[in-house]
């Protein structure tokens, strides 16, 4: 599935901190976002990494892990389907993540960056107040 950027777009208009923005700021985002294709098994970040992007899925799916590394227990919290989006609490706390994310099967999803989301707290008053 190739994605284009009017779906780019769509996805990120599923994102409740950026329903409000106007059409030209969400085109913004997706000309700054990336897609990326992850790999089943591919870890998209570690429990207690620094989270530096909050990515939307496009397609396949993802799970969310409580890992315990010192008795190799792992627990699904949650699976994750196009639409769901993860890393953007961790992102806006600065907060290093609570959980480990990684897919379960070939996947892609969009990636916003920390710097993208600095940007639009700078040039719109809507985002700021959502």
């Amino acid at each position: 599935m190739q994605v284009d950027q009017s779906q780019i777009v769509q996805f990120i208009r599923t994102v409740p901190i950026f329903v409000s923005l106007s059409d030209n700021y969400l085109e913004q985002v997706a000309s700054a976002a990336t897609i990326r294709e992850v790999s089943p098994d591919e870890v998209l970040y570690e429990r207690g990494a620094d989270v530096r992007e909050m990515f939307i899925v496009v397609q396949g799916e993802l799970v969310a892990v409580a890992e315990e590394s010192r008795i190799g227990f792992e627990r699904t919290l949650e699976t994750l389907y196009p639409g769901a989006h993860f890393g953007l609490v961790s992102l806006l706390s600065e907060e290093r993540a609570a959980v480990s994310v990684r897919a379960t099967e070939p996947s892609k999803v969009i990636a916003v960056s920390r710097q993208t989301i600095d940007e639009l707290f700078e040039g719109s008053p809507g985002f700021r107040q959502a």
